[in-house]
């Protein structure tokens, strides 16, 4: 299963991108904002995230992409979909960000997945991510409680919604 534009891949993450992972989820900014992303980021927790990919592909539960350059296939960032309850969640690589691959990327999974609505959560601080939900047509819903708290204590997160 891949999803393309002009410039980007979303294609389900494979072994050979685990050295790509590693190096971009040791990123502060992605474990501040990712509260359950392992920080620092080793090898086999990359490792582990491929099997759960592999697994929660074959069973339907949720759709983890890599997000990679369509012309050389480099790892740009992930997004996953989890149909069960219409959540999304992405990350993308420090040398990606304001380029507008995570939105061309968010358009590409809810063209894909066309059963609404869909949601997604940001840090409050999270500007960056907020923009991205918003020009991908997401609206911002309010406040709601964020399990587990980002590593900075915040206990909310700003929902946004594509209905």
């Amino acid at each position: 299963m891949e999803l393309r534009d002009a410039d980007l891949v979303l294609r389900p993450p494979r072994p050979d991108d685990v050295d790509a992972i590693v190096a971009a989820c040791n990123d502060d900014e992605i474990a501040r904002f990712i509260p359950l992303m392992p920080s620092p980021y080793e090898r086999s927790d990359a490792e582990r995230w491929l099997r759960r990919c592999k697994q929660v592909w074959a069973h339907g539960s949720a759709y983890p992409f890599v997000i990679a350059v369509a012309t050389a296939d480099r790892l740009l960032g992930a997004i996953e979909l989890r149909p069960g309850d219409g959540s999304v969640g992405y990350w993308v690589d420090a040398s990606a960000r304001g380029r507008g691959v995570a939105t061309r990327a968010l358009r590409l999974v809810c063209e894909w997945h066309a059963e609404r609505p869909l949601h997604l959560v940001t840090h409050p601080d999270n500007a960056g991510s907020q923009r991205v939900a918003e020009k991908a047509g997401f609206h911002r819903a309010g406040l709601q409680p964020h399990e587990p708290h980002f590593r900075d204590g915040t206990a909310e997160a700003i929902r946004f919604e594509l209905d």
